[in-house]
């Protein structure tokens, strides 16, 4: 008993650097960038630099994925991680277009790195998904979600140097915890997708934990709006309908007939 409650906070704590390294490069205070490139406003006025930051953004992930595979190794989860690799072998296909990327990449080095990164944090997501049943997962990313708003409310209304964009051009828009609006924005798309799932297939509905789904979907859509970030808005826009489309397509999917796909199509 004793040894499984041990077991259970060498996760939680994995888990949740796996969750913060996921922020880190995001994050305001950190000031992380993965290269300095000097500018006026929008056009380059020097070659990029790689930063030192991101060699420790590095570390952390290397970090992270060596105490990953001791644990693997320490709870014989070996075989439960390799069959969630071959389960989710389509989302390799994408982490392929971006070390394609190198390519055409205008510095490399960069690139490779923050390709590491990508790699990194996809098996991070394949050691949680051997773990965990979906809606587990999302009950985490839910909690997740909720302090990324809170602690977003709490930069913007103590810390507005930190938590509002200083730059006149925004007109004020909201970073929250994050250096840049488009984080912002983009989170929130994430968060309110995260919550919208949790509230449809809430199991007993107008409970505690649908009420606090569906109270911190509402403060994500306000940050969403106060971030002012079309990219944020476009992409919580195509979220949610292909969350409602799937959702629809579970409740109809034993009357809709092969013309009704076609239409759709």
């Amino acid at each position: 008993m004793e040894y499984n409650r041990f077991a259970n906070v060498r996760k939680g704590i994995l888990i949740s650097l796996f969750f913060f390294l996921t922020l880190y490069h995001s994050i305001s205070i950190f000031g992380i960038r993965v290269m300095d490139c000097p500018s006026n406003w929008l056009t380059l006025t020097g070659p990029c630099i790689l930063t030192k930051s991101l060699f420790l953004e590095m570390m952390l992930w290397t970090a992270a994925i060596l105490l990953m595979t001791f644990e693997l190794n320490l709870e014989h989860g070996g075989q439960n991680f390799f069959h969630t690799y071959i389960s989710n072998w389509p989302i390799f296909i994408f982490v392929f277009f971006a070390i394609i990327s190198l390519i055409w990449s205008i510095l490399p080095g960069a690139s490779l790195l923050k390709i590491s990164v990508l790699i990194a944090a996809t098996f991070a997501g394949i050691y949680i998904g051997s773990l965990f049943q979906v809606n587990k997962i999302l009950q985490m990313l839910s909690w997740l979600f909720m302090v990324i708003c809170l602690g977003s409310l709490f930069f913007v209304f103590l810390f507005p140097s930190l938590g509002v964009m200083p730059i006149a051009f925004y007109s004020e828009a909201w970073a929250g915890i994050f250096w840049h609006r488009n984080y912002l924005g983009c989170f929130m798309a994430l968060g309110m997708t995260v919550f919208l799932v949790n509230i449809l297939s809430a199991r007993k509905p107008f409970r505690f934990n649908f009420y606090l789904d569906f109270t911190f979907f509402i403060f994500a859509a306000f940050l969403l709006f106060k971030s002012k970030s079309a990219t944020g808005i476009i992409t919580t826009v195509m979220m949610l309908f292909t969350t409602l489309l799937v959702y629809g397509w579970t409740l109809l999917q034993r009357k809709l007939k092969p013309k009704h796909y076609i239409v759709v199509g």
